[in-house]
């Protein structure tokens, strides 16, 4: 967000200091530069910066479908764990672990959190795992399987998110 201004060629000083106060870019757009220009620049440099974003996603989308291979499902996790940095499962809502790595600490209690959750994904802090449902659209809780990763997604960013919500979508094809 930004906030572009002038009133006659000249920022008032009021709204330079306001902008300074709450940390709000400031620029001064020139009376006769219409705003339609301002935005076509603004919604053009968004639009480049989301394809260059979109191919991220899509390059890093090939290559988790192509980690499912004769190998199944773990070799998927490998390759998420090394882009996330993060341990992950694949986890039956029963408590019984389906894929990943040894360790995760008493599956029968987080998948208790994960059938109890109010809302989805959710974050065990007791345990440091967030869950994600992989059929939330068509499948009861109780039936479906779930991803757990090591680590509080609501402190990730987006692209973070949408790693998880791929993964979610290749295992419920798988």
């Amino acid at each position: 967000a930004a906030l572009a201004a002038s009133e006659g060629g000249v920022v008032p000083d009021d709204l330079v200091a306001a902008c300074r106060e709450h940390a709000l870019p400031l620029f001064r757009v020139p009376a006769d530069v219409a705003f339609a220009t301002v935005t076509e620049v603004v919604v053009r440099q968004l639009s480049s910066a989301r394809t260059s974003d979109l191919k991220a996603v899509l390059d890093r989308h090939q290559r988790l479908v192509e980690s499912t291979g004769p190998g199944g499902i773990g070799p998927l996790l490998d390759l998420v764990g090394t882009e996330l940095g993060m341990d992950c499962w694949i986890m039956a809502a029963s408590g019984r672990v389906l894929a990943g790595p040894d360790g995760l600490p008493d599956p029968e209690s987080l998948a208790h959190e994960f059938l109890t959750a109010r809302r989805l994904p959710h974050f065990a802090p007791g345990y440091g795992i967030s869950m994600f449902p992989v059929d939330s659209d068509s499948a009861a809780r109780v039936v479906d399987w779930f991803v757990a990763v090591r680590s509080d997604w609501q402190t990730w960013h987006s692209e973070r998110l949408a790693l998880a919500e791929q993964l979610c979508s290749i295992v419920a094809l798988e």
